[in-house]
């Protein structure tokens, strides 16, 4: 096994949201962005692949929320000017705020994607010129309000090249999101470490992606995926001897006891992505367009129209928000006492760590 489970918690069933930084997502390269988003959404729905990470205690399913893009951040940014980004679309309501890992439902990531403009270079992190260490990296940080924000980047380069960085990022941030999971050294070798250069694809849809092979502890090796879900390894969030002991669920979030089928995932794609976003960091403002809007309604309802159904649904709509505003002024309370409380104590904080873990390996760039 040469990845040891150290304790820590792990994304059981991610929620995902994907960000687009840099003036040229929204024009030139806006087809590249929508192809990355039709990626990650396959990438969760691509059985073989997800069932290689079920061994490591996660659901095997997982879902794309919404897309944002960022036009105007600066063309160099450091570890402390994107964290303030961040903080500042978690203020504009933009990203949901990671509630503390004790009550959370689910925990949302964020996978960001930056554009040939826009350069990390500061804090301990280089990204996306000649020479930069790393093509992509996963971290986290805590939020103003004290709670743990997940997020990977991957530098710009053609389709295949983003789709293999952000397979390896995705599967290494839900395993050992921060630092203290599925790792022998916190995060130096992790399970997309030991596979760097072994690629294959996965087909959804139709569609076909390259993706990076993954480190299993159950095959001992790298593998291109399993036919069937890996039970749960022991020691680990959810293995059998575990659970059979009465032993606090580790796991970032709060979801169903037992392990989501892609089946039951699914039918939320009717619902899930939202449209997606523009987002001005420098003012808070957000923008959705009239017709990616319209679009959205339409999928809600697709094959019928909303007028088929309901006759007055601006009114509808009206009336949600009422309820649901009300319901936000008294913090949730009634919401919570309808729940059922699962897991154990997950309140670990991310660790400040002297030096930045590393990332994917970055390709020679001329």
């Amino acid at each position: 096994m040469l990845v040891p489970y150290e304790g820590g918690p792990v994304v059981y069933c991610p929620l995902v949201y994907t960000s687009f930084w840099g003036a040229s997502w929204t024009n030139s390269n806006a087809s590249l962005a929508s192809q990355l988003n039709q990626f990650v959404q396959d990438l969760m729905q691509a059985g073989p692949w997800m069932n290689v990470l079920t061994q490591y205690g996660l659901s095997g399913a997982g879902a794309l929320a919404q897309s944002s893009f960022l036009e105007f951040v600066p063309k160099t940014l450091t570890v402390s000017s994107y964290e303030a980004i961040f903080q500042s679309c978690i203020n504009a309501g933009l990203i949901p705020e990671p509630e503390n890992v004790n009550n959370s439902r689910i925990v949302s990531i964020v996978l960001v994607f930056l554009d040939s403009s826009v350069i990390i270079n500061g804090g301990g992190r280089q990204l996306n010129f000649p020479g930069a260490p790393d093509a992509g990296y996963h971290d986290s940080f805590n939020t103003a309000a004290g709670n743990p924000f997940i997020y990977a980047f991957s530098e710009f380069a053609d389709l295949k090249t983003i789709t293999t960085i952000m397979s390896h990022e995705f599967a290494e941030m839900v395993t050992d999101p921060l630092y203290t999971a599925w790792t022998p050294d916190q995060a130096q070798h992790e399970i997309g470490d030991y596979c760097e250069g072994q690629n294959t694809t996965i087909t959804v849809g139709g569609r076909t992606w390259t993706v990076q092979q993954m480190w299993s502890d159950v095959a001992n090796a790298c593998v291109v995926g399993s036919a069937t879900r890996i039970p749960p390894i022991h020691p680990g969030p959810f293995g059998a001897v575990a659970a059979a002991a009465g032993a606090g669920v580790k796991r970032l979030g709060r979801g169903p006891a037992r392990a989501l089928d892609p089946a039951e995932v699914a039918p939320y794609h009717r619902v899930l992505p939202l449209p997606p976003v523009r987002f001005d960091h420098r003012y808070g403002t957000k923008q959705i367009a009239d017709a990616d809007m319209m679009a959205y309604t339409r999928k809600l309802f697709s094959p019928l129209r909303h007028h088929h159904l309901i006759s007055d649904f601006p009114g509808l709509l009206r009336h949600a928000a009422t309820l649901l505003e009300s319901r936000a002024a008294t913090g949730g309370a009634a919401d919570e006492a309808e729940e059922l409380e699962v897991g154990g104590d997950v309140s670990e904080a991310a660790p400040e760590p002297a030096a930045r873990r590393k990332g994917v390996v970055s390709h020679a760039k001329g």
